[in-house]
């Protein structure tokens, strides 16, 4: 039931019901409880499902119809992607297809014509994997080709081989810092900077700089090192910008790369660069409906109202807010976040009880720093409503579960916070008291301004602000501007 729940959440509204349509398409027997069970889901009706269906305890014929609709749904996916995500090299690969057929029928000038067109558009999308194919035909038959030369044939077909053998190699390398970076005695980007196996020039092609851009963010964000991702983020973001050729063959991973680009300077509180990026971003998905635009406008919005809010404008962060889809757990946590900098405890606190997934869940899908994060403002929040109960159980499942990966993230500094703000919880009049001044700016190793994570500034500036005696927000804004001591 996990996953069929997992595969639902990141559905649309729009493909949800596009699902039901493909649903009741292919009910047999006028059997709808597939569908009914499927809409009870989505309304995250989780309790009695068999009761509610059967109208009676049916454990193992409800087992069997959430099989059923599971499966039925990892096919609705793989054929939605498939229709949109792949029909320009679905279009391809026929004609590569269909040439084959016409040469063993010996229809030759046929064939040469059908081919040469698979090659163009193939060309087009630089998809070396499918250009193999086509050159491995044509060499088979080149002594049909009328004005064709055998070295000029191979030569092309040598750099097509070439550049599948790199798309190949850039796979490995993604796949070697990922390794890298699960071994706590090796620094991932140090390797990285060692690696001279390839050349970051226009020859690599937007899917490839995709996947490393991808996989170095990934890598940064583990372990906390934005900072040092940046560089090679930058540096692979330049490289794709030198590329001569047009993106509008390449929308697909182009969009993806001014995302990922935009989170970067957003993280490393480049804010006026990452606002220019999300525009860029949204004029290209303007231009063209691509697989997944819905999510990427999501977090277009989602990543332009966190920009706001660092940056000082905080009224502009409210207004994106308000526009965009309210259900998703992502914008429910933004919110909560520009609730709690506005002070309004009550409102982030009914935003957060929403986000009552089981916590298997949110680390399945956002991951250990996004639950980290939800977690420490929830403590935040009940320090400042006063709920002695359920902060103590908060408390003491926050250290025994974090334990571990804080270590791992090298955030081992939360601990000392949580220290901290207990003691002021305990005793809110030792805020202004110069010793617990002294032990909040002495507790703390903290990193350079520009290295500093944003999120860990936002959650000291709330104990720091208690010392300071003014509001959360002006605290936070004056950190990151480098206006306040640490």
């Amino acid at each position: 039931m996990d996953e069929l729940i997992d595969i639902i959440a990141f559905l649309s509204e729009r493909e949800r019901q596009r699902f039901i349509q493909f649903q009741q398409t292919r009910n047999q027997r006028g059997d709808t409880k597939n569908t009914e069970l499927f809409r009870l889901l989505c309304k995250k009706s989780y309790a009695n499902l068999d009761t509610i269906i059967y109208g009676k305890p049916a454990k193992n014929s409800l087992y069997a119809l959430t099989k059923r609709l599971k499966d039925s749904l990892i096919e609705f996916v793989a054929i939605r992607n498939f229709e949109e995500e792949s029909s320009e090299e679905m279009y391809i690969l026929r004609g590569l297809l269909a040439a084959r057929v016409f040469f063993e029928q010996r229809l030759f000038s046929l064939a040469i014509k059908t081919l040469r067109k698979a090659e163009k558009e193939a060309a087009t999308l630089d998809a070396y994997a499918l250009l193999c194919e086509i050159y491995h035909t044509k060499v088979q038959y080149l002594n049909h080709y009328p004005f064709e030369t055998y070295n000029n044939t191979i030569t092309t077909y040598r750099k097509y081989v070439l550049a599948l053998q790199q798309e190949h190699q850039i796979n490995m390398l993604c796949a070697q810092v990922a390794m890298v970076s699960e071994e706590h005695d090796v620094a991932p980007f140090a390797w990285l900077q060692k690696e001279r196996q390839l050349k970051f020039d226009e020859t690599i092609t937007y899917k490839g700089y995709f996947l490393m851009l991808k996989q170095v963010y990934r890598v940064g964000e583990k372990n906390r090192q934005f900072n040092e991702a940046h560089h090679w983020i930058t540096t692979f973001f330049s490289a794709v910008n030198r590329k001569k050729e047009s993106i509008t063959k390449h929308r697909y991973y182009y969009s993806r790369i001014l995302l990922l680009v935009a989170i970067s300077h957003f993280r490393n509180k480049t804010f006026e660069t990452s606002l220019s990026l999300l525009s860029q971003l949204e004029e290209v998905l303007k231009t063209m409906l691509l697989p997944g635009s819905q999510n990427l406008r999501q977090q277009l919005q989602q990543y332009r109202a966190l920009n706001y809010l660092y940056s000082g404008a905080i009224e502009k962060s409210v207004a994106v807010l308000s526009e965009i889809d309210k259900s998703t757990p992502e914008a429910m946590l933004i919110r909560v976040l520009v609730f709690f900098q506005q002070e309004q405890f009550e409102k982030a606190y009914r935003e957060l009880l929403q986000l009552n997934r089981p916590r298997t869940y949110y680390l399945k899908i956002f991951g250990s720093a996004w639950v980290l994060q939800k977690e420490l403002m929830e403590i935040l929040l009940l320090m400042e409503k006063d709920l002695l109960d359920p902060l103590a159980s908060r408390l003491k499942s926050f250290r025994r579960k974090h334990r571990n990966t804080l270590k791992i993230m090298g955030e081992s500094r939360a601990f000392v916070f949580l220290s901290l703000a207990e003691k002021w919880y305990d005793n809110p009049s030792i805020a202004t008291s110069e010793e617990f001044l002294q032990k909040i700016e002495g507790s703390f190793e903290w990193r350079s301004l520009e290295e500093e994570d944003l999120f860990a500034i936002s959650f000291y500036a709330w104990l720091k602000s208690k010392t300071l005696q003014q509001p959360i927000y002006q605290t936070t804004l004056e950190l990151i501007q480098g206006d306040a001591t640490h």
